[in-house]
């Protein structure tokens, strides 16, 4: 993706997106080096990653080995690691919030029906939510003038008006009541009516083929609105 702008994606098909800006920047080397590595069949790839790394020593051009050299040598932080920081700097954005899941560890957030690593149905956000309220359904996140969890479409609540609420990224109407809601939502907090609009949002590159939501298969394994598969 540094190189030439696309990120590959599963199954690995050669020549990838970006195949011409490869050849034009890199030696034929490096591209033999890359083809390798990308190869769907096991065999074809490099056996261990100490042959991987020598000829990845030998492909890079004489400007670049300094300071690969130098960079192996230092504290490589984890893969994980990488991938929720990484997602965490796309999205932070999007979400109110990022919470880890209780069984990967990888950030997620109230509206999620699951985890979409994972697949996780078990977290909880009674104890952590950013909301001054929570469902006592599904423990998610409530403000208490809503009538109903968004949610988990729960049952009704008394609305109240809160001394100090804290602020609520709002970014649309329900085509019902002409309320506001959030992004994701389910169900109208505040008429119950369910929410027919496909969230498209920015800078998510795809959306689910089954629910047709923003996702993300660079991190996701699960659609988190509706819970299927993305493979």
């Amino acid at each position: 993706e540094f190189l030439t702008g696309s990120l590959p994606r599963w199954p690995f098909h050669w020549p990838p997106r970006g195949h011409h800006k490869l050849i034009e920047r890199m030696n034929p080397a490096f591209v033999r080096f890359m083809k390798k590595t990308l190869a769907v069949d096991p065999d074809q790839r490099f056996p261990n990653a100490g042959k991987m790394l020598h000829a990845l020593d030998e492909a890079l051009p004489s400007s670049l080995k300094t300071l690969f050299q130098t960079s192996i040598k230092q504290t490589v932080p984890d893969w994980q690691q990488l991938r929720r920081a990484g997602f965490i700097k796309r999205y932070k954005k999007i979400f109110v919030q990022f919470y880890s899941c209780v069984d990967c560890s990888q950030p997620i957030a109230e509206p999620m029906q699951c985890c979409p690593w994972c697949g996780s149905r078990r977290n909880r956000f009674d104890e952590c939510t950013a909301f001054s309220h929570y469902c006592r359904r599904c423990r998610r996140g409530m403000q208490p003038e809503w009538t109903y969890c968004p949610w988990c479409s729960g049952p009704g609540y008394i609305p109240q008006e809160p001394a100090d609420p804290p602020p609520v990224p709002y970014h649309g109407r329900c085509p019902s009541c002409g309320q506001k809601i959030m992004r994701f939502m389910k169900n109208c907090p505040w008429c119950h009516r369910k929410i027919r609009k496909k969230w498209h949002v920015w800078p998510f590159p795809e959306v689910c083929g089954h629910c047709g939501q923003s996702v993300d298969t660079t991190f996701w394994n699960y659609c988190p609105w509706c819970r299927h598969a993305l493979f």
